[in-house]
């Protein structure tokens, strides 16, 4: 059995009622039988060759649980309890400008305004979804998928805060956060995941990957090697060094006769300072 992509799967809301007509209109889903299920886990599974999924287990088709692929909201809680939990921007972070002597100086770049622990979700990563040959900047892969089949997730001219995490390249040693799919609501979603702990003022950094890395990020040039003495010799005018290596000499020289003066003077008062001797 084949469905649209808008279709919900095994979402069971309860019956409208007086008392939740504050919910919206979104929870008035179809029920589906059991089998109706499994024939469309089946069906859309069929697109996600590079992943396994394990055949639907029985227990979903004895009528005894319900399958649900999304939260829907409890008949009792208002519309405005629904509002309260809601957030408008991603908590812990701030966009801030960046100054030399970073290395990105006069852009911008995500700095953590509270602790975060290894593995905590920061937030989404949001965009405009776009199809799979499109390429840019802010293009991440959206589905869990290679590169080359995924669609696309474009935050150049639309975004949140997860928009401004620069790469670790030049900046860090490592990345300190990492993007991961999940699927909420049979949709696909970036989420941004903490690799370490990252203290208040820590930049958030991303690792972009290798293909992005070699396409937009080229790594500053390695430092010249040193010049061989003989190839500085040969490029001085013809005597030059000569005259070098015997300003050399004398300023050694002169050295040498100031530094015997001091240790006779010592010496001479040292012997001054000595009682005779004894015959």
């Amino acid at each position: 059995m084949a469905t649209d992509a808008s279709t919900t799967v095994g979402h069971y809301p309860p019956k409208r009622t007086a008392n939740n007509d504050d919910n919206d209109d979104d929870d008035d889903q179809p029920t589906l039988s059991p089998s109706a299920i499994n024939d469309i886990l089946k069906e859309r599974n069929k697109g996600h060759s590079d992943r396994k999924f394990a055949a639907p287990h029985p227990i979903w088709a004895t009528g005894k649980l319900k399958y649900t692929a999304q939260n829907w909201w409890s008949p009792g809680l208002r519309k405005e309890t629904r509002e309260n939990c809601r957030r408008g921007t991603v908590a812990g972070v701030e966009v801030r400008d960046l100054h030399p002597p970073h290395f990105l100086a006069g852009e911008q770049g995500l700095f953590a305004i509270e602790k975060f622990s290894r593995f905590d979700v920061i937030g989404e990563y949001t965009g405009r979804i776009v199809d799979v040959d499109v390429s840019g900047h802010y293009v991440a892969a959206l589905e869990d998928k290679t590169t080359l089949d995924s669609l696309g997730l474009d935050a150049q001219d639309c975004g949140n805060e997860m928009r401004f995490i620069n790469s670790y390249l030049n900046v860090d040693f490592a990345p300190n956060v990492t993007m991961r799919t999940v699927y909420i609501n049979t949709y696909p979603h970036i989420c941004i995941v903490c690799t370490r702990d990252i203290e208040i003022d820590d930049e958030i950094l991303l690792d972009y990957g290798d293909a992005y890395n070699k396409a937009y990020l080229t790594p500053p040039p390695p430092p010249p090697p040193p010049i061989p003495p003989e190839v500085f010799d040969d490029a001085l005018p013809c005597g030059l060094m000569d005259e070098i290596e015997a300003e050399e000499r004398e300023r050694e020289r002169k050295e040498a006769e100031k530094h015997g003066e001091d240790r006779h003077s010592s010496l001479a008062a040292v012997t001054y300072l000595l009682p005779p001797a004894k015959i």
